[in-house]
């Protein structure tokens, strides 16, 4: 099979499943942690019923991609990699500030009574929210695939709680409302140095990596948290 065909294919399931489990919240008015959760439990498992080992990708069209590299002025340059999430990210960006569509989003985020007042049709955005989530998460998974070029059922496990990390982090209220794209990307950059100084510092255990994180993660929280009461505070007087 062409990796191209591949690909549709798991994007087309990305944004079925995706589809399905917006449905499953909107009409069951579940709470979308569990759901999302279950959903993740059950891919999971079925990628553990295909194959438990790592399945080398070495077909040309894959290795092509891999060589990709746009040279940038200096020393430095983009891989397809790099440049794929730059595009991806410039279309979240764009969904989320320039679309009626990602502007219902926010409202929802905000009170989703509020917005059903106001117009919103609620069921609807929540089904888009999961279908953009279901292929956003496909995309991921198809570039991580490009970029170790093999295919592997325990590769980023746990990585969902980095993501919630990066998010928060990011300036995202957890009460909703408020949030940006952009600040999901640095983040996740934060992250990444962080890894990257303990890394070459050489003399810190890998696991000071999450330590840190999680300590940034705390800070974060408790930051929103005393935001969001100084703001109700001034509100009420």
């Amino acid at each position: 099979m062409h990796p191209l065909f591949a690909i549709a294919i798991a994007l087309l399931v990305g944004v079925a499943f995706g589809t399905l489990m917006g449905i499953i919240i909107a009409f069951f008015e579940i709470q979308a942690f569990i759901v999302t959760l279950a959903g993740m439990f059950l891919f999971r498992g079925l990628a553990y019923l295909i194959n438990l080992d790592a399945v080398p990708i070495s077909h040309p069209f894959i290795t092509g991609l891999s060589d990709v590299y746009l040279p940038l002025p200096g020393r430095g340059g983009l891989t397809f990699i790099a440049m794929a999430m730059l595009v991806l990210l410039v279309i979240g960006i764009l969904i989320a500030r320039r679309t009626r569509f990602g502007m219902s989003v926010y409202a929802l985020g905000g009170d989703s009574h509020s917005a059903a007042l106001l117009g919103v049709p609620v069921k609807k955005t929540i089904i888009k929210i999961y279908a953009l989530s279901g292929f956003y998460s496909a995309m991921s998974g198809v570039i991580f695939a490009i970029y170790t070029g093999s295919a592997y059922p325990l590769a980023a496990v746990g990585v969902e709680l980095d993501a919630i990390a990066a998010v928060v982090i990011g300036g995202t209220l957890l009460t909703g409302g408020v949030g940006y794209v952009f600040g999901t990307f640095l983040g996740g950059m934060i992250q990444g140095i962080i890894q990257t100084l303990i890394t070459f510092d050489g003399s810190l255990n890998s696991w000071w990596t999450k330590l840190a994180v999680g300590g940034l993660l705390l800070f974060f929280i408790l930051l929103q948290k005393g935001i969001v009461m100084w703001v109700k505070k001034r509100s009420a007087a």
